[in-house]
């Protein structure tokens, strides 16, 4: 604040101060018009000018609200009405100060807030990439891989004395497959991060589970872990995005095969099945016999995480996802009765009905 600005508010005191005198004897409001005076002057002046206006008050309260000017001979009811005006007039100031400073700090602490969430959004952005780092690695290495081995058994062919043109074709046009799947993968991906619309199609859920498992396979191999299915069949189609199901399904089963890494007393074994849950609903449940949840509520939560170098995006993101296609994604304990441990369900759920035209 400038000089002269600091000159105004000063300024503003000495003038609010007599007006106060001016309409406080016409009205017979002398302590009230005062008081007012330097609720006016401490809020748009601050510390200083409501202290002068303290100040300026006193003496008017001196010389026109009492009787007579304080003097030794004064008694002592004039005292006592003087010394209640000055610590009416000092609590005044003090308390708009202290309303501009609270004010001023709830501001500060907005602005904080709002930098503060500009800074986790972005944070959110990037750990949702480290969280699905893993995961798209093993969605996008299976046609990958694919595209290196036909590769060269195209190359074999080809160097085969005769060659074999027609098995050389074979390959290659799995090469081409391959790798629009591998293209398709990353940009679904890059879709879901950008928050594009939904590129919904008709689908059956089984069909989507089933090439996930396919993903999965040497994941479970490798650990050990037995993968059942319990599939309805003639399972109604469905709307949806099927990279992005494929997403969901992948991580509650990789979730599943992690939860059993350290059982040592009991099978492991993972199941996923698909049902009816009513006549417009379908549900599709993960169990596994692992250590289960200890806390069913934070799961879904973004950042938390019971993994040691987990980033705790992942069932966050599915949960939008599937909220994303109309459904709900849930957790449960397993009612299994044969089950050794804990364990735990998660499940979501997916409507059958029709594509909002407005998406």
């Amino acid at each position: 604040m400038g000089k002269h600005s600091r000159l105004k508010y000063y300024g503003l005191a000495v003038i609010a101060c007599a007006v106060a005198v001016a309409l406080g004897g016409p009205v017979e409001a002398q302590s009230s018009c005062l008081l007012l005076a330097i609720m006016a002057s401490s809020l748009f002046g601050g510390t200083g000018p409501g202290l002068l206006a303290v100040g300026l008050s006193t003496i008017a309260f001196n010389f026109l609200v009492l009787p007579s000017p304080l003097s030794l001979s004064s008694p002592s009811s004039h005292y006592l009405r003087f010394g209640v005006f000055v610590i009416a007039a000092l609590a005044t100031s003090q308390l708009v100060e202290t309303k501009k400073r609270i004010e001023e700090s709830r501001r500060r602490i907005e602005e904080a807030l709002s930098s503060t969430q500009a800074r986790l959004s972005r944070a959110t952005q990037i750990a949702t990439v480290a969280e699905l780092a893993a995961s798209i690695a093993h969605e996008v290495s299976q046609p990958l891989s694919a595209v290196v081995a036909n590769g060269r058994a195209c190359i074999q062919w080809l160097s085969a004395e005769p060659a074999d043109l027609a098995n050389a074709k074979v390959a290659a046009e799995r090469i081409i497959r391959d790798g629009k799947a591998a293209g398709e993968v990353v940009q679904h991906m890059r879709a879901l991060f950008k928050k594009t619309a939904l590129e919904r199609v008709a689908l059956n859920v089984n069909e989507v589970i089933e090439e996930v498992l396919s993903l999965i396979h040497s994941e479970a191999v490798t650990k050990q872990i037995a993968v059942e299915t319990d599939l309805e069949k003639r399972l109604p189609s469905t709307l949806g995005d099927r990279v992005q199901l494929q997403q969901v399904i992948f991580n509650l089963l990789l979730n599943g095969i992690e939860a059993m890494g350290a059982v040592a007393d009991r099978p492991k074994k993972l199941i996923i099945r698909s049902k009816m849950q009513n006549s417009d609903t379908i549900l599709v449940e993960v169990q596994d016999y692992g250590a289960g949840v200890a806390d069913s509520d934070k799961v879904f939560e973004a950042f938390y995480t019971t993994k040691e170098k987990g980033m705790g995006m992942g069932l966050s993101i599915c949960r939008s996802i599937v909220e994303a296609h109309g459904g709900h994604l849930g957790i449960s304990p397993s009612q299994d009765p044969g089950t050794q441990g804990p364990g735990t369900t998660f499940f979501f759920t997916l409507p059958l009905g029709t594509m909002n035209p407005n998406e």
